[in-house]
């Protein structure tokens, strides 16, 4: 095909949209670190200890796979990327910040 065919994307732009997803993730892996500087004391609100070093030590892996994946150009990188960054999502996800529909209702089970 034709570079100027449509319905397929030039090499360049795919390049430039994996370049810029990098950058994302390496920015939010940074946050990721950052997040060690505010560990609360137990009686402070916030998440667990054990949620934030979880959660920076997927930024460390983020940012190994992000240097790794802008290096080579390997698309094994980028997924070691996209599966870090979805394992911190899930992570830093508590019940207490969802929706009280989701919390608030009775227990199929029957009381406990």
């Amino acid at each position: 095909m034709a570079r100027g065919t449509p319905g397929r994307t030039p090499p360049d732009a795919r390049l430039t949209r994996a370049k810029v997803g990098l950058v994302l993730a390496a920015l939010l892996a940074v946050s990721d670190l950052a997040s060690l500087l505010s560990i609360p004391d137990s009686d402070e609100p916030g998440p667990p200890a054990a949620v934030l070093i979880a959660g920076a030590a997927y930024g460390v892996i983020t940012l190994v796979a992000v240097v790794y994946t802008w290096r080579t150009g390997n698309r094994i990188g980028a997924r070691v990327v996209a599966g870090s960054r979805i394992l911190s999502m899930i992570g830093h996800f508590r019940p207490s910040s969802s929706p009280t529909y989701l919390t608030s209702a009775p227990s199929p089970v029957g009381p406990s």
